[in-house]
């Protein structure tokens, strides 16, 4: 059973390596994407940018971001017991995420 949850943390900044379709230059960039830190921790999931949706009650500060993900009951415990990210609703589903 997996479970559906929307999750409000703060961004991640990466390094970005990509490769200019005109010039053929690899170029390497500091990149702030709306992935949650606790990816790398607790295992990939699918996830959902949703901070903009009408619908959330909580509206992010600058850096901050909701997510849905779909995850494991593991992972939403560990997602619960961080000090960084708050599980704002989880929902168990069956079958595929959408």
């Amino acid at each position: 059973m997996m479970i559906c949850a929307d999750v409000l943390g703060p961004w991640w900044d990466v390094e970005v390596t990509e490769t200019d379709a005109e010039t053929g230059e690899t170029v390497t960039r500091r990149d702030q994407r709306r992935l949650p830190q606790f990816l790398r921790d607790v295992g990939e999931m699918p996830w959902q940018d949703v901070t903009g949706q009408p619908s959330e009650e909580i509206v992010p500060e600058p850096g901050v971001c909701v997510w849905r993900v779909w995850a494991t009951r593991e992972q939403i415990a560990a997602m619960e017991s961080s000090e960084s990210y708050v599980v704002l609703t989880e929902t168990e589903v069956s079958g595929a995420f959408s």
